[in-house]
């Protein structure tokens, strides 16, 4: 992979600025991407991968819910080929539910209120689940009972589940072959579904728990890759606005966070694991860290700001 070389300042006050970040989250290191469109990424790599090994800008991340853009692409890619509508019901889901729900999160889960195994697996047994499982085996028992869908939002693990088997549906594919032939191939993104990270990525989560955060949350792999798949071509419907959104405020759209500037964004979140993508006009910024935050929102708009001041 190409690395591209900038000015010794600029290189010295980004990664400065990180390894701050890194001091005060007590998250051990990380790795940025960030670039023009059209052109091979500035990649940088702070921090150490494991106690006894520094980060390396080929090291591989646990996504978490960077995964979601990945599979909104994908089902947006059916949406084109007419294989199914953003209006094409999914009672299987719920009633009322149709695919533009799922991605906008509006499907009628609220975990909140009915709570997230996906997230939180030490509360899978509450719902008669037990290892080994999926994400379905999940959302099968957590029916959209917290409020009618398309009426309002809350960020949904169990949705994008959903949007995974309908992609395996549809296809005869499974989600992960008809995902890398489709989207990722043609962007040169080599991610992985359902593989092991090369970074030491602290906390208690067992094992077991990792292939349930599927189409949501359940892909691996390197700063440049993502940003390869982040760059790529961007669907219309992306920046499609739901009925509730408020004006001049951010607004969840189809599988991106649309910011009033017309900045599109994402973050994801799991024990031992933060990253997050920001594309603005023509530029792309990934950033992927082996530790979690005290406070997730806090630190996106942290380091959103960071990045604007090197102009993504």
């Amino acid at each position: 992979m190409l690395v591209l070389a900038i000015s010794f300042a600029s290189r010295e006050s980004f990664s400065d600025r990180l390894a701050l970040f890194l001091r005060d989250e007590g998250i051990g290191g990380g790795v940025a991407a960030y670039g023009r469109i059209g052109s091979p990424p500035t990649l940088l790599a702070v921090g150490k991968a494991a106690p006894d090994r520094t980060m390396r800008t080929d090291d591989r991340f646990r996504l978490a819910s960077l995964a979601k853009p990945v599979t909104a692409a994908a089902v947006l890619r059916l949406v084109d080929e007419k294989r199914i509508s953003l209006d094409t019901p999914v009672p299987e889901a719920g009633p009322g539910i149709t695919v533009r729900h799922l991605l906008q999160h509006s499907g009628g889960w609220d975990r909140s209120i009915a709570g997230d195994p996906i997230g939180n697996p030490a509360t899978v047994t509450d719902i008669g689940v037990s290892p080994p499982y999926d994400c379905m085996d999940i959302a099968k028992r957590l029916p959209p009972a917290q409020f009618r869908p398309g009426t309002r939002y809350a960020y949904s693990n169990i949705g994008y589940c959903w949007l995974g088997h309908i992609i395996e549906q549809r296809t005869g594919q499974s989600y992960a072959q008809y995902v890398e032939r489709e989207v990722l191939a043609s962007r040169g993104a080599k991610l992985l579904y359902d593989g092991q990270p090369t970074v030491l990525h602290s906390g208690t989560w067992p094992q077991t728990a990792y292939p349930a955060l599927g189409p949501g949350g359940g892909w691996v792999g390197t700063a440049g890759d993502y940003w390869r798949f982040a760059a790529g071509p961007l669907d219309a419907h992306v920046t499609e606005r739901p009925p509730y959104a408020q004006p001049d405020k951010d607004y969840y759209g189809l599988g991106w966070r649309v910011w009033p500037d017309g900045t599109l964004s994402h973050f994801g979140a799991i024990e031992g694991a933060f990253t997050m993508v920001v594309r603005k006009d023509d530029r792309v910024a990934v950033l992927l860290f082996n530790g979690r935050p005290a406070n997730d929102e806090q630190a996106f708009r942290r380091l959103r700001a960071l990045l604007a001041s090197e102009g993504i």
